[in-house]
């Protein structure tokens, strides 16, 4: 345990071994910066490393690594029960990077100032990440455009995972181009829940991205989700039957492709244009478009679409949806609320 008031720096820490909680101290409410001094030139150095730990725990402090690899790397194949909370990441290559594991928490935390992912998860079993604040990510992105091979780096992603909930947090993207707020990547991904989250961005530029990208998997849930411009889309997918509902996507460049399948129900659209959804099969109910001026159409190319009881603000909707104002309490202000 460190006590609040001091500040350790060294070079890094390897840690290895079961029931070990590294942690603060004393009074007040400023955790303890812990400062990496390892420089990655020519290999990895990585401010915590662990390879081969179990029932661990790390909380309430700060890690700056500025010259690291990543400011904690967590995994090995005898790796699992690991959890963060109340800890700041920063500075480093990458933020947080777990692989081949089982059962990894994090919660109340946050990670800023990252070349490249803010957390990097691959091959992981049993994911919950909660509460947690991820911003100014992927700063090898340098405007106006970086190509996405120079800077690939997301705010959240899962690689080859399963189990997962990502929940309560907020992925700020406004500042950097390419990529995404969250991706999950695993054709045998079945358990994955994404909710009550809010993302902005990424910016739009020549590589594009989206706020939210399933590459494959599925019955996936996408639920409760505040989806924020500026934005290239809302959410673009390959999985199949993935649930999509209880959204609210504001002015984002576009708005759902969901090239296989997909169930969009009671979400509210607004101020995007014209053909926010597409795709494959498309089930789309309760849903309210309150698009841009003159954006009449709120579907855009789909192979198989089954539609009712939408209501659009402008345009002619199908026999079995409605017209009319939506009556928002006041959406500049982010109050999607129904008036009476």
């Amino acid at each position: 345990a460190l006590r609040r008031g001091t500040t350790l720096e060294m070079p890094a820490f390897t840690i290895n071994g079961m029931n070990i909680t590294l942690t603060s101290y004393g009074s007040g409410t400023t955790r303890p910066p812990i400062r990496c001094t390892s420089v990655a030139s020519g290999s990895n150095k990585h401010a915590i490393r662990v390879d081969s730990g179990n029932h661990l725990v790390f909380r309430d402090f700060i890690l700056e690594a500025p010259k690291a690899t990543s400011c904690m790397r967590l995994g090995g194949a005898s790796s699992g029960d690991i959890k963060l909370d109340n800890v700041k990441l920063s500075g480093a290559s990458w933020g947080l990077r777990a692989f081949s594991m089982t059962n990894l928490a994090v919660h109340n935390s946050e990670v800023e100032h990252i070349k490249d992912d803010g957390m990097f998860i691959q091959g992981v079993t049993g994911i919950e990440i909660s509460h947690c604040y991820v911003h100014d990510v992927n700063e090898n992105w340098k405007p106006p455009y970086t190509p996405q091979g120079q800077a690939g780096g997301d705010a959240i992603q899962f690689d080859k995972c399963d189990q997962w909930r990502v929940h309560h947090n907020e992925l700020d993207r406004t500042n950097s181009g390419n990529k995404f707020c969250f991706i999950s990547n695993n054709a045998q991904q079945k358990d994955g829940i994404f909710e009550h989250n809010l993302t902005r961005g990424p910016l739009t530029s020549g590589d594009g991205g989206s706020a939210i990208y399933m590459h494959d998997g599925d019955g996936l849930i996408v639920r409760y989700n505040t989806i924020l411009g500026p934005a290239p889309t809302a959410l673009y997918s390959h999985a199949t039957k993935l649930k999509i509902y209880g959204n609210i996507i504001s002015e984002t460049s576009g708005g759902i492709t969901a090239s296989k399948s997909a169930s969009v129900w009671h979400n509210v659209f607004y101020k995007l244009p014209a053909g926010v959804l597409k795709g494959g099969t498309i089930n789309a109910h309760n849903n309210i478009f309150d698009l841009q001026a003159g954006a009449t159409a709120p579907f855009g190319k789909v192979s198989n679409l089954d539609e009712s009881h939408n209501l659009q603000r402008e345009g002619t909707p199908s026999s079995g949806s409605f017209a009319g104002d939506p009556s928002f309490v006041d959406p500049s202000k982010g109050d999607f609320r129904l008036q009476s």
